[in-house]
């Protein structure tokens, strides 16, 4: 490591040990227990009977449960069961003013505000360094960070980052991420796949082979990433590759590795449980089902049997770690502009992440330049005039934009409800 990756990760370490550790403990545990021994299944156990126990005690949706223990006598929770009774979820056991507040936006949709306890933000942070490390991203080194937020040029100098921003993705666009590619001296991708597999292709068109690049590994997240994405990855700048399922409200769920190809759930912080497409029952190893979630560290708004919106294939392996085969994150499929720019799909997050009156969602294009927002919720003019007014900062004022109101979003044959679907028939744009 360079002497600025050593002082950011010394420092990031000296600083948190001056806070009592809050994260250093925490890693040390998710490391300790990265493998199943018989001390983690209790551990597991214990934090789960305290869980049910505060969120039986604390919140009004949960308190009709009390006296209840086993996990599998709890409903599955889905994010519209939040939306509709928000403040039923927020545990009495903490002060808004001490909590750390989030905005999601989600699988299915549906953008909403979420809040953790610090133990639970410190945890997050955990798993994160731990997981990077098991991808080989050191705390500290530099890379490059492929995503649609932004962050300050100070946030992307403490934390040793190059932000690309990925919204417009045309060939302008798609060279300077090539040279910025090859000029900064980085080892790591940090990466939406909707947004670096456009990159990756580029370069490859433009016949740039691996040693032009210096990457050590590349870590893709927030959406799935598929067998042959990841070849191309490889092929192109020479990188071990790694997919991450995470969320926001919860943390590292799960993370492939490279021996296997599997996704590895960190049974240390969540009991996963994959369920039937259309009953609540646990399908079988080999078969496809819901990822629902129990995250043991959410005490500030509980989540128990929570369906992440995602789809998942069981494998569990002899030696009684939790793995999955395969993960089908939320659908996205790329917008085009009017005049054939390729948009991110996840710039939807930036139009919609704030308008709390809205349940559920799906943005589609239905033609060159006609776009339809579909709504499940009444019909609300003010939120039409903005999402209206958002949208077309990215289309362009020569689209057509409608709306509909629906009684809900239906699922595709995959048991997925996209939020953002491309019904015209595209090719490279035109």
């Amino acid at each position: 490591m360079k002497l600025g990756e050593i002082t950011r990760k010394t420092g990031f370490w000296c600083l948190d040990y001056c806070k009592g550790s809050s994260v250093g403990k925490h890693y040390r545990e998710i490391k300790r227990y990265s493998t199943p021994t018989d001390e983690m299944v209790q551990l597991r156990y214990d934090r789960l009977q305290i869980l049910i126990h505060h969120a039986t005690k604390n919140t009004d949706h949960y308190r009709q449960y009390y006296g209840v223990t086993e996990l599998a006598d709890f409903p599955v929770l889905y994010k519209y069961n939040i939306k509709q009774d928000y403040s039923a979820f927020l545990s009495s056991g903490f002060s808004k003013s001490e909590l750390i507040r989030i905005q999601t936006s989600g699988s299915y949709g549906s953008p909403f505000t979420f809040y953790l306890s610090k133990v639970k933000k410190s945890r997050q942070i955990a798993e994160i360094i731990f997981y990077n490390r098991q991808a080989l991203f050191d705390l500290g080194a530099k890379h490059v960070n492929i995503v649609t937020r932004k962050k300050t040029k100070f946030q992307q100098y403490i934390e040793n980052q190059v932000m690309v921003n990925a919204i417009f993705m045309d060939n302008q666009w798609l060279e300077r991420q090539r040279v910025l590619l090859k000029k900064k001296n980085v080892r790591v991708i940090v990466a939406h796949p909707s947004a670096l597999i456009p990159i990756a292709e580029y370069c490859e068109s433009q016949k740039d082979t691996p040693d032009e690049f210096s990457f050590r590994s590349i870590i893709t997240i927030a959406e799935p990433l598929y067998d042959k994405q990841k070849v191309l990855l490889k092929r192109v700048f020479g990188a071990k590759v790694f997919s991450r399922y995470s969320m926001m409200e919860t943390g590292v769920i799960a993370q492939d590795h490279l021996s296997d190809g599997k996704f590895q759930v960190n049974t240390s912080s969540y009991i996963v449980e994959l369920l039937d497409i259309e009953r609540d029952i646990p399908v079988k190893p080999g078969q496809m089902g819901r990822v629902v979630v129990t995250d043991l560290f959410s005490h500030a708004m509980p989540l128990i049997r929570y369906d992440t919106g995602d789809l998942a294939l069981l494998s569990i392996e002899n030696d009684g770690i939790l793995k999955l085969d395969r993960i089908i994150g939320r659908t996205v499929d790329s917008i085009y502009r009017p005049d054939g720019v390729r948009i991110s799909p996840l710039w939807i997050d930036d139009v919609m992440d704030d308008m709390n009156s809205i349940s559920l969602f799906q943005f589609v294009q239905k033609d060159r330049d006609k776009y339809l927002m579909r709504i499940v919720n009444k019909h609300d003019d003010s939120a039409e005039i903005i999402i209206e007014k958002r949208l077309r900062k990215y289309l362009g004022n020569n689209s057509t934009i409608d709306f509909e109101y629906v009684d809900e979003i239906p699922p595709l044959p995959s048991g997925k409800r996209p939020f953002v679907l491309n019904e015209y028939n595209t090719t490279n744009g035109n």
